[in-house]
């Protein structure tokens, strides 16, 4: 991989452009395997929920959260014992992209439930 400069005109060639179309190539194949990501971390939830022993709720945001410390966790643990960190680097940058497509979808759904209780006149 190369760290070109970039021009502003061409597709930049860099180590960032290719983990990049690395996530997004992979998160296309996951979401043709599973679907789309939020029914299949809602079902996670769900069944966190029914095996949680103190009768915890748990939401998709909750999981794909999780999901992310995993990920960092297995990364870290990688890079500290020289093992290849590459594939766990992929897959947390996708759960941090997932994470927050949910937790903007959240808010979104809080902010429009707020103006409906509080019209504007």
């Amino acid at each position: 991989m190369t760290d070109e400069k970039f021009d502003g005109k061409s597709k930049p060639n860099t180590v960032v452009t290719q983990i990049l179309e690395e996530c997004l190539r992979i998160h296309t194949e996951r979401h043709q395997q599973y679907g789309h990501f939020k029914p299949n971390l809602t079902k996670i939830a769900e069944n966190a929920t029914r095996l949680s022993l103190k009768g915890r709720t748990y939401t998709a945001l909750e999981v794909a959260t999780v999901m992310v410390a995993v990920k960092e966790t297995r990364y870290k643990f990688q890079h500290e014992h020289g093992v290849d960190v590459h594939d766990s680097l992929i897959d947390w940058i996708n759960y941090i992209a997932i994470m927050e497509s949910l937790r903007y979808e959240e808010e979104k759904i809080l902010k429009e439930n707020k103006l409906n209780e509080h019209p504007q006149r």
